[in-house]
């Protein structure tokens, strides 16, 4: 949405009609603000992030979530699937919260068991 792509704007909206409930994670608003800072216009950039998260509820990186986290980074090493830290920390608020994770890198969470997933 950040970056004005249409099927992103056109998907917020739907949910926005439908009255879909959107969230995001503490670690995804760490990724946007990360990215924010490292962009070549950080300023208007961390503008636009700060007019984003404003509108979203942002779920915790909380005890369950760890818990989930530590689970699923104890399977990725015993299946030695490459999974992101980030994104274990990510998948582990939507498996506890038991939401559907939308994302435009699926692959990233292919390996995670037990989440629910939708690609853009």
């Amino acid at each position: 949405m950040l970056r004005n792509d249409k099927d992103a704007i056109h998907k917020i909206k739907k949910f926005l009609d439908q009255e879909i409930e959107i969230y995001t994670s503490s670690i995804n608003v760490h990724e946007l603000v990360k990215g924010a800072n490292l962009s070549n216009n950080a300023q208007k950039n961390l503008e636009k992030v700060n007019i984003l998260i404003q509108t979203l509820d942002i779920l915790p990186f909380d005890k369950e979530s760890a818990i989930a986290s530590g689970r699923l980074s104890a399977l990725k090493e015993i299946r030695s699937k490459p999974i992101g830290q980030n994104d274990i920390f990510i998948a582990s608020i939507v498996i506890h919260n038991n939401l559907i994770l939308i994302t435009r890198n699926k692959k990233h969470f292919e390996n995670i068991p037990n989440i629910k997933i939708e690609e853009w």
